[in-house]
């Protein structure tokens, strides 16, 4: 009898799914600031379009890190698809990402003006298209996301990696020509551009304290910060240096041109004329 009490007493092995992943505190409200800050960078071209609209160009806006969240966002939303928790929702804001990254590319695309641009377009998105279907594959042979029975990251984690270090570097060729060209708008573009991804990269890290699951999402985000605190530092020292450097301007300098001014056969001859009539009586 006693047996029998004991054996009614054992308790279910099955775990959790929810309780199985982390601290069952935050999971939920880490599900709600992954989705919205992942959203952000999604939208966050969606402030220049109106311009881009008025003005039927694409000046300096760089399109080439939303033509990479559309990889990453079939990259995480497969992830998600296949876990059994609440984590599946996840997937939606994701999927939601590679189709509006599709249109506000093909909106961009039509609106650039510079031929050898849209060209780069078409090899960046055709070098995507490969890419994503090399993943695709790549996952369904693999079972599981990003990391073996191990928990070290496979190969499929490597190649996730990868796209957000391209994903997070993408910016900085136009940072570069942003402080040559000394554009305002582009400025603004760039520093925002760099905020949203390093928000992305905020997610990931509180998503992995927060289900203690995946490595990759450890790795990504801190790839995802530093790359972007970096062109944040870089964004804010240029522009010092640049704004101090427009500022003190040397004496020598300023002597050189006001001879060279001078010196202008226009200018010169008018200075004789004046000279000239006052000299008259």
């Amino acid at each position: 009898m006693e047996q029998s009490n004991s054996s009614t007493s054992i308790v279910d092995p099955t775990p959790n799914p929810l309780l199985d992943y982390g601290d069952e505190k935050w999971t939920f409200e880490t599900q709600i600031l992954y989705n919205v800050l992942t959203m952000n960078m999604i939208l966050s071209l969606l402030l220049w379009v109106p311009k881009i609209k008025k003005e039927r160009s694409t000046g300096e806006i760089n399109i080439y890190p939303y033509l990479v969240m559309i990889l990453r966002c079939l990259i995480v939303g497969t992830y998600f698809i296949t876990t059994h928790d609440i984590r599946i929702w996840n997937c939606i804001v994701n999927f939601f990402g590679c189709i509006y990254g599709i249109g506000i590319s093909f909106f961009f695309y039509h609106c650039c003006r510079d031929e050898n641009q849209r060209k780069r377009i078409r090899y960046t998105c055709l070098i995507l298209i490969v890419l994503g279907c090399f993943y695709v594959l790549l996952f369904f042979l693999n079972h599981k996301m990003h990391e073996n029975d191990n928990g070290l990251i496979n190969i499929s984690g490597v190649f996730a990696i990868l796209v957000d270090i391209v994903l997070a570097a993408s910016p900085i060729p136009f940072i570069l020509v942003m402080y040559k060209k000394r554009n305002l708008n582009s400025d603004r573009f760039s520093l925002s551009l760099s905020i949203s991804i390093a928000l992305v990269g905020m997610s990931s890290l509180f998503f992995y304290a927060a289900w203690k699951q995946c490595i990759y999402f450890y790795v990504s985000g801190s790839f995802l910060i530093a790359l972007s605190v970096a062109q944040i530092a870089l964004f804010y020292g240029c522009k010092h240096s640049v704004s101090k450097k427009d500022k003190v301007v040397p004496h020598h300098q300023l002597q050189q041109q006001k001879e060279n001014l001078v010196q202008h056969p226009i200018i010169k001859e008018s200075l004789e004329i004046s000279i000239v009539g006052t000299c008259e009586p």
